[in-house]
């Protein structure tokens, strides 16, 4: 089976490769448009495939530009591109509109790492990565099998390639939620064997259980669902609205309002606050690498939890 490659921004400089010789059956586009044909050594070919490496790291020239297929054969252009990018982008940026006008059946395109169809006349296609490197590359990964005949694309078919699946959770708690239906739901929702990344917004009673058991849950998670859990992400709000219970004018509304207060100092006023204790003081440095936001944040948050523990009787 004949392999056609077009190297991107990742790989026209890879040395150790030099060293190890590619099969005979595959070849890589070099820094111009090449143009192979299939069935190889054929009279009368019906596949053109056509593409283009990079030469150097950053690429501003539009590639695609340089490929033109022959309408007679179902041609299949091979491009490491940003598609819709900005016109001074790294990765041989292009239009969408433009990958209409050059007698090309089916873009096979390198650089997202998330598998997209961009258009289906002609078929616009990035396959993604064929394995997620990490939580920000979550969900299936894997290559498209393409049927064709008569010159047309008649199926388009994802396979996935990924020996390790990393799967986004979002789950939204509310006043009904207890922690039991809260790790059903991510049972319930996570596919096997995966790396979990679970994101928690909402608001309900829960919201101090996950803020002061945040790694005993995170075990919890992990024993039933059987899979890794690589982070779990707590943005929830109390269930009750702050604003208007600071207007109660009672010992908790006047928590809310100083915590207001100090939710607004500046960097260097919270790291003096926080790390004003000998055994916070060992870790001033943690605190100064935080920006401003994060140390907000932090002051936000131990104010909800001491408010909602009160007005939770505990």
């Amino acid at each position: 089976v004949p392999c056609y490659i077009a190297y991107g921004n990742h790989d026209y400089e890879r040395m150790w490769e030099k060293s190890i010789p590619l099969p005979e059956n595959a070849h890589v586009f070099g820094g111009t448009p090449e143009r192979f044909y299939y069935p190889p050594d054929s009279n009368d070919p019906q596949v053109e495939i056509i593409g283009v490496s990079y030469e150097e790291r950053a690429v501003h020239r539009d590639l695609c530009a340089e490929i033109k297929g022959n309408p007679r054969l179902f041609t299949i252009g091979v491009v490491h591109c940003e598609v819709n990018g900005p016109p001074d982008s790294n990765y041989a940026p292009t239009k969408l509109n433009e990958l209409m006008f050059r007698a090309v059946d089916y873009w096979a395109l390198g650089h997202v790492h998330n598998n997209q169809v961009l258009s289906t006349e002609p078929y616009v296609v990035y396959p993604g990565n064929i394995q997620g490197r990490n939580p920000s590359e979550s969900g299936p990964k894997g290559a498209y099998l393409v049927t064709v005949s008569d010159m047309k694309v008649l199926k388009l078919e994802f396979f996935e390639t990924h020996e390790v699946l990393w799967q986004d959770i979002d789950v939204v708690i509310d006043s009904k939620m207890d922690l039991s239906d809260f790790i059903d739901e991510i049972d319930d929702r996570k596919e096997e064997d995966a790396l979990l990344r679970i994101m928690v917004t909402g608001s309900g009673p829960l919201n101090n259980e996950l803020r002061l058991n945040t790694y005993e849950i995170k075990d919890m998670i992990q024993t039933q669902t059987q899979c890794w859990c690589t982070g779990l992400i707590i943005d929830t709000k109390p269930d009750f609205d702050l604003s208007e219970r600071a207007q109660v004018g009672d010992f908790i509304s006047e928590i809310i309002n100083q915590g207001m207060r100090i939710s607004s100092l500046n960097a260097s006023e919270l790291i003096d606050m926080i790390c004003n204790t000998h055994a916070s003081s060992y870790i001033r440095d943690e605190f100064e690498n935080m920006d401003v936001e994060e140390l907000r944040q932090i002051a936000k948050d131990a104010m909800e939890l001491v408010v909602e523990r009160m007005v939770g009787g505990d």
